[in-house]
């Protein structure tokens, strides 16, 4: 069963659709979700989960960039997760056939806490398959485990890919 948990305008004036992209939860229990609204424009949001499954204290953290810039046209599937020590990683993976995987960083510092900031995501490691090169499947799912292991969901052939 399935309930609505929270609705409102995240995106201010603009007459744009805003699309939930991916969710995490953080270590201190906070739901970061990102959301894309039009092209090339990335919104990073938070909320606590509030009592029989609502949305409560919802915050919009402003842009997310990437390596300084704009998000990509191309931008559409990937995913976020934290680690233990409340650092973000972003997989982005290209929406193009044989688009390339990327995962990408910032220190936990370096998140927004307002509106009107920023939180630049850094390029960090280029996903690669066994034979080195290109990791190019649609990567769509990513967990960070204690060991400080990567985890890939892979959509095309499902199944979990371990990058080390």
């Amino acid at each position: 069963m399935s309930q609505e948990a929270f609705t409102d305008d995240v995106n201010g004036a603009s007459t744009a659709d805003a699309t939930f992209r991916s969710m995490a939860a953080a270590p201190d229990g906070s739901i970061y979700v990102t959301i894309n609204e039009g092209s090339s424009v990335l919104y990073l949001a938070k909320f606590q989960p509030g009592p029989g499954g609502t949305a409560t204290n919802f915050q919009m953290l402003g842009n997310i960039t990437i390596n300084g810039g704009a998000p990509a046209a191309a931008l559409r599937n990937g995913d976020i997760a934290f680690d233990g020590s409340g650092n973000l990683y972003a997989l982005i993976n290209e929406d193009a056939p044989q688009g390339n995987a990327t995962i990408y960083f910032v220190a936990a510092s370096g998140i927004s806490t307002s509106n009107a900031g920023t939180t630049n995501l850094q390029a960090r490691y280029d996903v690669k398959n066994s034979s080195g090169t290109n990791f190019s499947d649609y990567a769509v799912g990513l967990a960070v485990a204690s060991s400080g292991n990567f985890y890939l969901a892979i959509q095309e052939e499902p199944r979990v890919a371990s990058i080390c």
